[in-house]
């Protein structure tokens, strides 16, 4: 989508299906983020936050979502930071009005566009490590057969938890909603002087922008978890060996003390076949040998 300014006639919007104009990109491929779509139903990026002439709007509820809608005009931003831009722009511009239109505020200005160019300050978005900068004639406009100078920017119920990004924003960035990818890629318009981008998000699925080292990490990852699953059998296989008990193996005496002509011999029979055994042997521990082979028995 290469949304253009309708009063600027030397530029024409383009949507185009299946390709990139990269002739249209500041920059060409070269010149764009990209973002990973978190929108279900809808095209979204994550907004960590919004910023006017550098200054928080308020206190920072953390990232939002931030949703690409081209068929709305405006940048929709929750009410509360819409309050707060209110104020910190009456204080440039005394002439600001609130109007309502369809249940949500929007600023209007009495003074030409063209004189709040150098008196308004610019709007800050912060996306994933990078900053996208739009400078108020990038974001004023008027409308035709009139003089006030409306700041695209209305309220959104803070409900919602999510900003809207409309023409307003879209018009000056080439946007690129890639279906195969599930990514949002964002570039300048070719020559445009109301924005400017910083920072790098680069495509994770070109070869040399961050897709082989995805791939890297995932090996190691695997690798780690390898090395991790091979010690804990190892250790489980050395717990197992010192679980096992040993038995003396019986030798050939042990056998002809036990049987005689291969009847099994009692312990008390024991003592009377074992002539050259010296040790004394307690009577009634024989006893209770003897009954206990009985039952075995």
């Amino acid at each position: 989508m290469n949304f253009e300014d309708p009063a600027d006639k030397k530029q024409q919007s383009a949507v185009t299906f299946g390709y990139i104009d990269y002739n249209e990109v500041e920059g060409g491929e070269d010149g764009f983020r990209y973002y990973p779509n978190i929108g279900l139903n809808h095209w979204a990026v994550l907004l960590d936050d919004m910023q006017y002439d550098r200054n928080g709007l308020g206190m920072s509820m953390g990232g939002k979502m931030a949703i690409i809608d081209s068929g709305n005009s405006s940048i929709q931003i929750p009410q509360s930071q819409f309050n707060e831009l209110e104020i910190k722009m009456r204080g440039q511009d005394s002439t600001i009005e609130k109007q309502t239109v369809n249940g949500r505020d929007i600023l209007v200005s009495k003074q030409a566009c063209e004189d709040l160019y150098d008196l308004y300050g610019d709007l800050q978005f912060l996306l994933t490590k990078t900053q996208i900068t739009i400078k108020p004639k990038g974001y004023l406009y008027k409308l035709p057969r009139q003089s006030d100078c409306f700041i695209g920017v209305q309220s959104i119920d803070d409900k919602y938890n999510q900003y809207r990004l409309g023409t307003i924003f879209l018009r000056n960035f080439y946007t690129g909603l890639d279906f195969d990818q599930n990514q949002i890629m964002i570039g300048l318009n070719k020559d445009i002087t109301t924005a400017t981008m910083s920072g790098e998000a680069r495509n994770p699925f070109r070869p040399g922008d961050g897709g082989f080292g995805a791939v890297i990490f995932v090996i190691l990852f695997l690798m780690l978890m390898f090395a991790i699953a091979l010690v804990c059998f190892l250790r489980a296989k050395k717990n197992e060996n010192n679980r096992l008990v040993t038995f003396a193996p019986t030798t050939e005496g042990d056998l002809k003390k036990r049987y005689k002509d291969g009847v099994e011999v009692k312990p008390s029979e024991q003592v009377k076949v074992s002539l050259n055994d010296s040790t004394a042997v307690d009577p009634d521990q024989l006893d209770q040998e003897e009954t206990l082979l009985d039952k075995e028995h």
